[in-house]
């Protein structure tokens, strides 16, 4: 039985196949069937050879046929050929041996009917049901004559009589219904694929609309600060494909080893945030095998329980049934990785899915690296324009004191420091004394040096350097509260 499922599955029911060769084969297959009965039936029952040598001859070419029309893409020819030999040849010829007058023969001129409207269109199928139906006047006519009644004209017994009758409206009956029944599942399983079709239409518009609105975010609004579009971002991108928690890292080089550190996260109102580190996490520690795939650009993609037992025993304590994690590259780098986390349903991503994601997210992973540029840019921008203020400033006519404490003030409130100190050094010995300070309040006045600090400044700033006797001053910042 399942052999013959997957017969049908290959020859009938799959869309690899076009739609004219998947309705002749139906056409063929039952009647293939029906002639190898009908013959059983003509050659032990009524033993009439002559109608037996037919329906082989019928059965035989449906089997060519089949063959021809799957094996040789002949479609057009097949139709052809299935109109013109069995609805104009083989079915005429078998009215005779049938009895002529006293055959069965009316139900399969109206099979051959049905044929005609199946494989032929437009004026040609019109002409063909006229050409047919005068052969079929002619059949009846020529078998009122004398010599064709004197042959073929005898009633046949009324048992035969009636089992031909039987067989005939029961096999094109048969042979009909299939066709009427292969019709209507093939029109349930278009509506199908265009119910599918249009879903798919909807969510592919759905992951464009989101892939724009993501990049108007992050491209196109005006802001110093990208990084605070990343949550809109993120939660459209997440809610998109329904998943409950999104995360960006990005690879980090600790202590010789390639680690993933979380820079972004966002986690839908009804769940908790489960990653609390910020120190991140080295690959070869977490998951060996995600760098290796990840630098080939692979994906992770599925239920939880399709993934290897590494991957199940790190993720399995988040709640993750199924989760996406899709690898970014800068100029050709891998930067780092932007997870999804499903955790109320297992779902494997289509391609397309994976590949519109990934598009969004290389978009705020340049982004993220554009809004640190920016950072770093603009703090070197406010010290440079410190420094030159300062340098201005000493060239003014006000006292040295006065221009010191003041550089002191804007190097303090530009470090958001409590306290700058100036202090010298002994040649060899003695503590570290303060020549100049600046306190933001009263609180962080400076007050005599304990040994402890001496020490620390001592340590942090050698006294001595490669052909100095010592190095007369030496500036630190100190930040005294949290």
């Amino acid at each position: 039985m399942k052999k013959f499922e997957k017969f049908l599955q290959k020859y009938i029911y799959t869309d690899d196949l076009p739609l004219e060769t998947r309705l002749a084969n139906a056409v063929y297959l039952t009647g293939f069937v029906y002639s190898f009965v009908l013959m059983l039936f003509y050659s032990f029952v009524e033993n009439n050879g002559a109608l037996t040598l037919v329906i082989l001859g019928i059965g035989a070419s449906v089997a060519v046929l089949f063959f021809l029309n799957n094996y040789f893409s002949l479609h057009r020819l097949c139709q052809w050929v299935t109109i013109i030999v069995l609805c104009f040849i083989l079915f005429p010829a078998a009215f005779f041996p049938l009895g002529g007058l006293y055959s069965p023969m009316p139900a399969y001129f109206v099979l051959s009917i049905v044929f005609i409207f199946l494989f032929s269109y437009g004026k040609i199928r019109v002409l063909l049901l006229l050409l047919h139906i005068a052969e079929a006047v002619v059949c009846y006519y020529v078998a009122t004559l004398p010599f064709f009644s004197a042959s073929f004209g005898k009633p046949v017994s009324q048992y035969n009589h009636y089992l031909d009758a039987i067989l005939a409206f029961t096999a094109v009956g048969l042979c009909i219904g299939c066709i009427v029944e292969y019709q209507r599942r093939l029109n349930e399983h278009e509506r199908q694929k265009l119910n599918s079709s249009g879903n798919n239409l909807l969510y592919r518009g759905k992951l464009l609309q989101m892939v724009n609105y993501v990049s108007e975010l992050l491209l196109y609004t005006e802001s110093e600060n990208p990084e605070e579009n990343f949550e809109p971002a993120m939660k459209t991108m997440a809610h998109c494909i329904d998943a409950d928690r999104m995360y960006i890292w990005q690879n980090h080089i600790i202590n010789g080893k390639l680690h993933y550190v979380q820079e972004f996260e966002w986690v839908k109102q009804s769940m908790e945030s489960t990653l609390k580190t910020k120190t991140g996490y080295a690959y070869h520690n977490s998951i060996p095998a995600w760098e290796e795939k990840f630098s080939k650009r692979e994906v992770v993609n599925g239920p939880l329980r399709s993934l290897s037992v590494d991957e199940q025993q790190v993720l399995s304590p988040f709640g993750i049934k199924s989760i996406l994690v899709i690898p970014v590259f800068l100029q050709e780098q891998f930067w780092g990785f932007v997870s999804f986390d499903n955790c109320h349903n297992e779902q494997v991503y289509s391609e397309e899915t994976v590949n519109m994601l990934r598009s969004a997210c290389l978009l705020i992973a340049n982004a993220a690296m554009r809004g640190k540029n920016m950072h770093i840019l603009h703090s070197q921008l406010r010290q440079q324009e410190l420094m030159a203020g300062i340098a201005q400033s000493f060239i003014s006519g006000e006292s040295v004191m006065t221009l010191i404490q003041e550089a002191l003030r804007r190097m303090g409130e530009f470090m958001k420091a409590h306290r700058v100190l100036v202090l010298t050094a002994g040649k060899k010995e003695g503590p570290a004394l303060p020549v100049y300070a600046w306190v933001s309040q009263e609180q962080w006045k400076f007050r005599e040096p304990s040994p402890d600090f001496k020490t620390l400044v001592d340590s942090a700033f050698p006294q001595r350097m490669s052909g100095r006797e010592k190095i007369p001053i030496r500036f630190c910042t100190d930040i005294l509260t949290d």
